[in-house]
Order: structure tokens, then sequence, then C-alpha cells
């Protein structure tokens, strides 16, 4: 293990949830990360941070729900320092990019 705290588990090949030790993706395979969150009714219902990789149907959620902007902040530098090819934060042009790799992944693995 090269890394460990409250959110995520980091070792040689993987990153995981500290929460949920069985949700793990790859590190090497991690195309975005950006923070959702949830309102229902105005009031703050979910806040994570959402991992993706290039297969649709395998994503990691942190969730940081009720936790500090710089805690927050924290665990998303850990996550871009140890995840070489990520793109953080959700923008226009990352979560066209993230489309756009899991459809060619579609295509490749069909």
């Amino acid at each position: 293990m090269i890394y460990q705290d409250k959110f995520i588990i980091v070792s040689q090949r993987v990153i995981g949830s500290a929460s949920v030790p069985k949700h793990m993706v790859y590190r090497d395979e991690v195309i975005a990360c950006w923070l959702y969150s949830e309102s229902i009714n105005f009031i703050p219902a979910t806040k994570q941070i959402n991992i993706y990789t290039a297969d649709p149907k395998v994503s990691l959620p942190i969730n940081v729900y009720g936790r500090k902007a710089e805690t927050i902040e924290g665990v998303m530098r850990r996550i871009q320092e140890f995840c070489p090819n990520v793109r953080m934060g959700y923008t226009p042009e990352n979560f066209k990019y993230v489309r756009q790799v899991q459809k060619e992944y579609k295509k490749h693995s069909d």
C-alpha cells in the first residue's frame, strides 16, 4: 500500500474507496475526476468525488458529504497525484472527453 486516509486507499496498481474497500479501479485507467453534488428542495443531499474510467460500467464514487472544502480539495489533489492520466474538474471539455473515450471503449469491446 502506498497511501491511505479516511477517503481513499492507493496501492501500486489500484485506487479505491476507504469506506467501501471492494470499490476500486486501476490507477492508470482513470481518465477523469470531478466533484458531484445534488440537492433536493435546496437541501444538500449528496456530495461525492466521482472517478471515471474508459469503461462506462466502472466508476469510483468517494463520499465526501459534510466535509470541509479544504478536505475535499486535499482528496482531489491526492487522486491527481496518484492517477497519471486523470483530467480534473467538471468542465464541458472534460465531460465531452469522458463521453468520447467511453464511446470508443464500447465500440472496441463489443
